[in-house]
């Protein structure tokens, strides 16, 4: 069974909710996995709309209650405010040296596309 399938089944496995986090060394022992790994099969059950989310004390868990929900896109776009301030000060880098260009394509084209 592929890596994401055991981590989604491993999750949902305790009901789910922030009560339940596990922390990624627990999973990648359990699930016997790599850490990257583990970051990759999370990020591919979010790309398949499964709310995982990463608890404020560390930890992965299915989100299930509309406040876990919240919190989770709360951290999402506090991340998103921060890359953002970090991309601020290597384009004003860039401009500085005027040897440097930079093109952010933040959302693919063939989203752009959607209405």
């Amino acid at each position: 069974m592929p890596l994401a399938d055991r981590l989604e089944s491993w999750l949902r496995d305790d009901l789910g909710g922030a009560q339940w986090a596990w922390t990624r060394k627990e999973l990648c022992h359990y699930l016997e996995s790599s850490d990257r790994a583990l970051r990759l099969a999370k990020a591919e059950l979010v790309e398949r709309g499964v709310p995982v989310a990463a608890g404020p004390a560390g930890g992965y868990y299915i989100a299930i209650t509309e406040a876990e929900l919240w919190a989770a896109y709360h951290q999402c776009t506090t991340r998103i405010r921060a890359l953002a301030k970090q991309a601020r000060v290597f384009a004003r880098l860039g401009e500085q040296a005027d040897a440097m260009q930079l093109v952010l394509d933040l959302i693919p084209e063939e989203e752009e596309a959607s209405p």
